[in-house]
């Protein structure tokens, strides 16, 4: 008998124990007698609900429910049940091993004296998944049971181990199959699959730096050159993971790219045995200084080591990650990266993700969220907070090409460096851009061109400070935009007196 949704008593069983790992028998004895009763009305563990899941593909995740159940259930239906697949091509044998669920596999397998083919159906070999959980009982019962595990080529089984296998497993898989290291199987070698499964995997929070060194152990002259490879696609599935997944679930990536003597080995090998930087797969996976400006407290050390053994500096003074990360140095005031880019000739004006390292500065010294690295020295408290933006914004500054300082940003806005500055109380800004040769009169490129006092009027909702500041630079209060609106003629619009004030001083 089945409720309106097509399952019966014995699939909708959900009991569990808050004491799973060693329940007291008086539980175990509940779950018998329920399992029991239900057997005795005819619940048969072979029905299948609307996903075509049986009992047995239900109760896998509690181990103690599920041994219950198959003490009263018939052979027949028990066997049956064992060759059904679901919705999604797996057997409940198989289905525990994908979610590695190893203890009921083992009350799986002890219910049959025979494995039969229909009980290994998989997406994935049944082999394969046993390798991937680290049962090595499961493994032993179904190379033992004769049947043929089709692979595809250069797949092998060591390129399905997960964070479950155990360094014995691993040797004694390599000792089965010696010829399957140095294998790449969906352009992965056996390493770089066992990494990308352990930072796939949810809940893992370790990762074993013996199995990652007993892979490692390559014979032929490629293998360093394999090694520095690993090293580029196990820190980008790291940082990449970073982007998308809330810190809570990021433990073993953060523990992985912070493993110094790991990763600064494996970067220099990179380093050494390809023609590009290890800065280039580092950068790879952020495309904004939002992206990067996540992860960045944790990743600054392994940058600047990266970079202070870089030495492909030619063909990577335009690539954009450089770019991006001279931007977020800048903004996080990390003035030894930005020294060591800026030294390497890496350009103020080029630009990533709509601006550059300079206009995304000027636009807003400082971001929220940042730790910042500078620590401020100025005598004067009312200007602690700005002490280090301006020593950034100088050392940017010392950089930059003057004949570039009016361009205009070819992203169709009509901005130049004069209209961004845009942060409160940051008017300092203003002044030293103009103090290195910013026009204060330049007008924006499109309709109605604004001349820049009076487009900081209208950008800033009539908050005067920026339009005093560039008045005083030498801004003209007479220049008009398309409407015939000069700066004198807003302030009195708006009453802004101590606009007014500074153009009549001005005059007089």
């Amino acid at each position: 008998m089945t409720n309106r949704k097509g399952i019966d008593p014995l699939q909708s069983w959900d009991w569990s124990t808050d004491d799973m790992e060693n329940p007291p028998a008086s539980k175990l004895e509940l779950f018998d007698e329920v399992a029991h009763l239900l057997a005795d009305h005819g619940a048969r563990c072979d029905l299948q609900d609307t996903g075509k899941r049986t009992a047995l593909h239900l109760h896998i995740p509690e181990s103690f429910r599920l041994r219950a159940l198959l003490k009263y259930q018939p052979t027949e239906s028990v066997k049956k049940a064992m060759e059904t697949t679901d919705n999604d091509g797996y057997t409940p044998l198989t289905l525990c091993l994908w979610k590695m669920l190893t203890r009921s596999a083992s009350i799986l397998l002890a219910q049959q004296t025979t494995i039969t083919a229909k009980m290994t159906k998989s997406p994935i070999a049944a082999l394969s998944l046993a390798v991937r959980a680290g049962d090595e009982k499961t493994f032993d019962a179904l190379l033992q049971s004769g049947i043929n595990f089709s692979f595809q080529d250069t797949e092998t089984l060591l390129h399905h181990l997960g964070p479950k296998t155990s360094l014995h497993f691993v040797r004694r898989l390599k000792a089965l199959y010696p010829e399957s290291s140095g294998h790449r199987f969906n352009n992965h070698t056996p390493l770089e699959s066992y990494l990308i499964c352990c930072l796939e995997t949810s809940g893992v929070r370790d990762i074993s730096d013996s199995i990652i060194d007993e892979l490692a152990i390559l014979d032929t002259s490629e293998s360093e050159v394999s090694k520095a490879m690993t090293w580029e696609c196990f820190m980008s599935r790291i940082l990449s993971s970073t982007l998308h997944l809330p810190r809570s679930w990021t433990g073993i990536r953060e523990d992985l790219a912070e493993k110094d003597d790991t990763g600064h080995q494996r970067e220099r090998k990179h380093q050494s045995d390809t023609a590009w930087s290890a800065i280039i797969p580092l950068m790879q996976p952020f495309s904004t200084l939002t992206e990067l400006s996540k992860p960045w407290s944790r990743l600054k050390d392994l940058v600047s080591e990266v970079l202070r053994q870089t030495q492909h500096w030619d063909s990577l003074r335009e690539f954009p990650g450089i770019i991006l990360l001279l931007k977020v140095a800048a903004h996080s005031y990390d003035f030894r990266i930005v020294k060591l880019l800026l030294q390497k000739e890496v350009s103020v004006h080029q630009r990533v993700d709509g601006l550059s390292a300079l206009e995304s500065f000027v636009k807003t010294p400082r971001l929220d969220g940042f730790m910042h690295t500078c620590s401020a020295k100025s005598e004067d408290t009312d200007d602690e907070e700005n002490y280090c933006a301006k020593r950034m914004l100088d050392l940017l500054l010392r950089h930059f090409d003057k004949s570039r300082i009016n361009e205009v940003i070819p992203d169709g806005s009509g901005l130049a460096l004069i209209h961004l500055p845009n942060a409160w109380g940051a008017e300092w800004v203003m002044e030293k851009i103009v103090d290195h040769g910013a026009n204060p009169n330049l007008r924006v490129d499109k309709h109605p061109y604004r001349p820049a006092a009076v487009y900081q009027f209208f950008k800033q909702r009539w908050c005067s400070g920026y339009v005093e500041t560039i008045l005083k630079k030498g801004a003209d209060p007479t220049l008009t935009d398309d409407f015939g609106f000069d700066t004198a003629l807003i302030a009195a619009m708006c009453r802004a007196v101590p606009v007014l004030t500074e153009i009549y001083d001005n005059i007089k």
